[in-house]
């Protein structure tokens, strides 16, 4: 499944570059709803928080997955190609209408652990190490703002750790789901070669992966389920029309 996540960021990367070519006619265009026109690359910065479901050493009172809370910082990496299909509309309140596709990578520290109720040297942690997706996305330009919504494919890779504390034995299983996403956020357009972003995304998986005795505890019924992931990040974007334009 990783390798799959893996190949298909790839492949989504490469059309862009080929996309791209189609703008270098665009390089030089600045300001209005042109901003956003074509091949661009950023970085963002933000917190995750992640939801599972489960059960891990059942028969010593078990360890309620749903209870784990695994939020953290991330930061990760985006690029994407716009066209706007529709500016300066006579009359319309707004300055563009904008489609695109967007692929982003992400890492983080998102990870909690939830103890056994009877056992509490007993115990059961969920990671996630990555985050991924490919999305279309719409937006509505009112420069120098852009509204957009967004939604599509989304990967993720992590693990789960849990730990018999009377043999004592640890084991670990690793993840790696396919899954949807949705968002939507506001961008501006603010200076010459970056746009500036905020968006929030709800990462939703529902993968269960079966424990099958994990670390020993014989507990062939428990399982983890990675459920859902919502982000919230802000981020800079550099349209390369731009950044050529800046060239000649």
């Amino acid at each position: 499944m990783r390798h799959q996540a893996k190949t298909s960021l790839i492949a989504a990367v490469s059309a862009l570059g080929l996309m791209a070519s189609a703008d270098m006619a665009a390089a030089g265009q600045t300001g209005g709803a042109e901003s956003w026109n074509g091949l661009y690359f950023g970085g963002n910065l933000g917190y995750g928080d992640a939801n599972f479901g489960g059960i891990f050493d059942n028969t010593d009172g078990g360890a309620d997955l749903s209870k784990l809370n695994a939020g953290g910082f991330i930061g990760g990496v985006h690029v994407g190609f716009n066209r706007v299909i529709k500016s300066n509309a006579s009359g319309a309140p707004y300055s563009g209408i904008l489609i695109g596709i967007e692929g982003d990578l992400t890492f983080g520290d998102m990870d909690d652990k939830e103890n056994v109720i009877i056992t509490p040297q007993d115990f059961i942690r969920a990671e996630i190490d990555m985050l991924a997706s490919i999305r279309a996305r719409l937006g509505v330009i009112f420069d120098p703002l852009m509204v957009f919504v967004t939604g599509g494919v989304a990967f993720n890779s992590g693990e789960y750790f849990g730990l018999d504390g009377n043999v004592p034995l640890g084991q670990t299983v690793n993840f790696s789901n396919t899954g949807g996403v949705v968002g939507g956020g506001v961008e501006f357009a603010a200076f010459d070669f970056a746009i500036l972003r905020l968006e929030g995304l709800y990462y939703f998986f529902g993968d269960k992966k079966d424990f099958n005795n994990l670390a020993g505890t014989g507990e062939v019924g428990d399982f983890g389920k990675m459920e859902n992931v919502f982000v919230v990040r802000a981020g800079v974007s550099i349209p390369l029309s731009k950044l050529f334009g800046a060239m000649n």
